[in-house]
């Protein structure tokens, strides 16, 4: 690939080949999953092994070889990839600022204490999130169920609650 500036003139840099690039995005998945989970946090959000894999996978993407068919999985894990990253630093301020009304609503139908998201890593998230749906199993009052979309939606990364401005 080549590109040329006005500062820097004409830089060369070698393609992958995208089986390489595939190869690279399966081994690394394990970094994806142990983000996810919280078993790791993101501290600095331009440097960390999240952000490597994500590269890898906007790599993928922008590859003139990728096959068609493995496209929407990668944009599916491209989009929860970067609101991972996120997650600390913004999202889960913003879903707490922008859900609290809501969230304490669900909680409180339910008997449960109404978390803080804001203050939460994403582990503990999860463990709130993973009591809150257990409790409310069965439960289908109207608080109860937009704050289950709401929870869920925080904890699947969803972008329909966690919107592309949070990031």
């Amino acid at each position: 690939m080549s590109v040329w500036s006005r500062q820097y003139g004409r830089e060369e840099r070698a393609v992958d080949p995208v089986e390489t690039l595939i190869a690279m995005e399966a081994a690394d998945r394990h970094v994806y999953d142990e983000f996810f989970a919280g078993d790791q946090t993101v501290v600095d959000t331009d440097a960390n092994p999240l952000r490597d894999y994500y590269n890898v996978i906007l790599n993928l993407l922008n590859h003139p070889d990728l096959p068609p068919a493995q496209r929407p999985a990668l944009e599916h894990r491209q989009d929860k990839t970067i609101r991972l990253i996120f997650f600390q630093k913004e999202v889960r301020k913003k879903f707490q600022e922008a859900y609290a009304k809501d969230v304490a609503a669900g909680y409180q139908a339910i008997g449960l204490a109404v978390p803080n998201f804001g203050n939460l890593t994403r582990k503990q998230a999860m463990a709130v999130i993973a009591e809150y749906l257990t409790k409310a199993a069965g439960n289908r009052t109207a608080a109860v169920t937009r704050c289950l979309r709401l929870v869920e939606g925080l904890s699947d990364l969803d972008s329909q609650i966690i919107p592309i401005n949070w990031l």
